[in-house]
C-alpha cells in the first residue's frame, strides 16, 4: 500500500513522536554463530581454495546451488534459479570466465573464509539501532569478509533482521537474462576485484566508521516555523554545477538520496541516486543489516568509504563502466538523509504546505550539521548534493534546492549543488545571485508567502483535480515567485 502524504502527516507530527522508543540492541548472526552450519559451510569452501574444487562453470554454479538451498530457500536445488548469473558468466567469454574461476572467485571465497579470523567471537557486531547515536567501526577486510557472505548466499537469515530479512546477493541470480541485474553483478565483481589488487597493501585494514547521527527530541522540537524565520545564519553563495556528479566532488561530503531503509531497492529493480550509490560503493551494503530505519531526527553518515566503479545511465539504463580512475578514490564520506515521498499529484501539491516544508528542511539539517560527530582530521565542510527527493519520490527539485541551501546555511556548510541538467533549476544561479548575503529567515519566511500565495491564489484559479493533472506546469513557480519579489 502506498504512503501518502496525508497519512504520513495525518497520525504524526514531524519528530517521530510515535515512533519507536529506544530499541534493545541485538548483535548480528555471522556464519561462525551457528557451529554446525559453519562447519558445512567452510568444508565447501575449503574445497574451492585448497582443493580447487570449481573446475569449470558448471560446478561454481553447483557449489552456489547448494549454498543457497542449505540457507535461504531450503528446498529442491533444482528449484534454484540462477539463469541470470549463468547467462552473464557465458557473456564473460572463455577468458572472462576463467579470470573469474580461477583468480577472483577462490579470493571471493577465501575472504568469506576469513570471518574466523577478522571477527572476534567476544566481540559482537551491534547494530545502529533507532534513536541511539552510536558508531560502528568496520575494517575494509571486515566488510569485504562479510559481502563474500552476501555474494555466495551463506550469511545466515537473522531472527530479528532490522531491514532486510534476506542477506544475500541471490536476487540478482535468478530469473531471464536481465540487463540492469547482470550490470548490479558486474558493479559487485569489479569490487571484489578492486580489494584483491589491494589486499596485500594498508588499504586493507583502513577503518570505515558509520555514525548514526540523532538530534534529541528536544532539540528536534525547537526546530519550528518560528525557529528558521528568525534565523539569522547568512546564506553563502552556492556552486551550482550543471555537468558533474556529485560522487565527483573532492573534499566533500556526498548527500545519499536515502530510503528509510537504507539502500531502497538496490538488491531489487532500484537503480536511482542511492541504489548507484551502493553500487559505485558496495561497502555501503553492510548498512542493510547493520542501520536500523531512518526517523525524522536521524541522519547516517559514513566516514572512510572506498568507490571502485563509474557508471553511465540511470534506472533501467544502468551500465557499469569499469574501475573507478578518479583520485579520491578511499576516504570518502556520505551522509544518509531521507526525503519525503510524493507519489501522486495531490501529494505534489501538499509538498509546498509548512509541515512538509519544515520536516524536510528539519531533516536536511540534521544531515548536515554534523560537526559534532566528524572527526577534526577528516572534516569536510562541502556538502556535495543535488536533486534529493526529486527522482522515484517526485518531490519538486526548486523547492528541495532553497530547502538544502537553507539547510546548509544554518549548519555552517559550503553547498556544492549538482543540477544533472534539470531545466527547472535553470535560474537556480540567479536566485543564488539574489539572496547571497541575506539571512535564512529571509529566504525561510519568503517560503511561507509562497505556501500562501500557492493555495490561496493558485487554487482559486485552477481546482485542485486540474492541478494535480497538470503538475509539470507549476514546477517552475517556486523560483519565479522568489525572483519578482522586490
Amino acid at each position: 500500500m502506498q504512503t501518502t502524504i496525508e497519512d504520513y502527516f495525518g497520525s504524526r507530527v514531524p519528530g517521530s513522536r510515535n515512533a519507536r522508543s529506544k530499541e534493545k540492541k541485538s548483535s548480528v548472526i555471522l556464519p561462525t554463530g551457528y557451529t554446525k552450519y559453519w562447519e558445512e559451510v567452510k568444508k565447501k569452501l575449503y574445497d574451492v581454495v585448497i582443493n580447487a574444487a570449481i573446475r569449470n562453470k558448471a560446478d561454481f554454479l553447483l557449489l552456489m546451488q547448494w549454498c543457497i538451498v542449505r540457507n535461504y530457500i531450503k528446498r529442491d536445488a533444482d528449484k534454484v534459479d540462477l539463469r541470470c548469473l549463468n547467462a552473464l558468466l557465458s557473456h564473460l567469454g572463455t577468458e572472462g570466465i576463467a579470470a573469474f574461476l580461477f583468480d577472483l572467485f577462490p579470493f571471493i571465497t577465501l575472504s568469506a573464509l576469513n570471518i574466523e579470523n577478522v571477527f572476534d567471537k567476544k566481540t559482537p557486531i551491534t547494530p545502529l539501532v533507532s534513536q541511539v547515536p552510536d558508531t560502528l567501526t568496520l575494517t575494509r577486510k571486515q566488510i569485504t569478509s562479510l559481502l563474500a557472505h552476501c555474494f555466495l548466499c551463506t550469511f545466515p537469515k537473522q531472527k530479528e533482521m532490522l531491514i532486510a530479512d534476506f542477506v544475500g546477493f541471490y536476487s540478482f541470480y535468478s530469473g531471464e537474462f536481465n540487463q540492469l541485474y547482470a550490470n548490479k553483478i558486474l558493479f559487485l565483481l569489479n569490487y571484489f576485484a578492486s580489494v584483491k589488487a589491494i589486499s596485500s597493501s594498508e588499504q586493507i585494514n583502513k577503518p570505515i566508521k558509520f555514525i548514526r547521527v540523532v538530534l534529541p527530541q528536544s532539540e528536534y522540537d525547537k526546530l519550528t516555523l518560528s525557529y528558521w524565520q528568525n534565523s539569522k545564519s547568512i546564506l553563502r553563495e552556492v556552486v551550482v554545477d550543471e555537468k558533474g556528479k556529485i560522487e565527483d566532488c573532492p573534499n566533500s561530503i556526498a548527500v545519499d538520496f536515502a530510503n528509510k531503509y537504507l539502500g531502497g531497492g538496490v538488491l531489487e529493480y532500484g537503480a536511482v541516486q542511492e541504489e548507484i550509490l551502493f553500487l559505485l560503493s558496495p561497502e555501503l551494503l553492510v548498512t542493510r543489516f547493520l542501520c536500523d530505519r531512518l526517523l525524522d531526527n536521524e541522519a547516517l553518515l559514513i566516514e572512510g568509504l572506498g568507490q571502485f566503479s563509474e557508471y553511465s545511465g540511470y534506472s533501467s539504463d544502468l551500465r557499469f563502466e569499469g574501475p573507478y580512475t578518479g583520485k579520491e578514490k578511499y576516504n570518502r564520506s556520505v551522509i544518509a538523509i531521507d526525503a519525503l515521498p510524493f507519489m501522486s499529484g495531490r501529494d505534489q501539491l501538499m509538498q509546498f504546505h509548512k509541515k512538509p516544508i519544515l520536516r524536510e528542511l528539519n531533516k536536511a539539517f540534521v544531515g548536515f550539521n554534523i560537526k559534532k560527530v566528524q572527526e577534526k582530521e577528516n572534516e569536510r565542510k562541502k556538502i556535495a548534493t543535488g536533486r534529493w527527493g526529486c527522482g522515484a519520490f517526485r518531490g519538486n527539485s526548486q523547492l528541495k534546492f532553497v530547502i538544502q541551501w537553507l539547510a546548509a546555511a544554518e549548519s555552517g556548510k559550503e553547498l556544492v549543488f549538482h543540477t544533472y541538467g534539470d531545466k527547472f533549476l535553470a535560474n537556480a544561479p540567479s536566485i543564488v545571485k539574489k539572496y547571497t548575503g541575506k539571512t535564512v529567515g529571509d529566504l525561510f519566511s519568503q517560503l511561507v508567502n509562497f505556501d500562501n500565495y500557492f493555495y490561496d491564489h493558485l487554487l482559486k484559479e485552477k481546482s485542485k483535480a486540474t492541478i494535480a493533472a497538470d503538475i509539470e506546469s507549476f514546477d517552475t513557480l517556486l523560483f519565479t515567485f522568489l525572483l519578482n519579489l522586490p
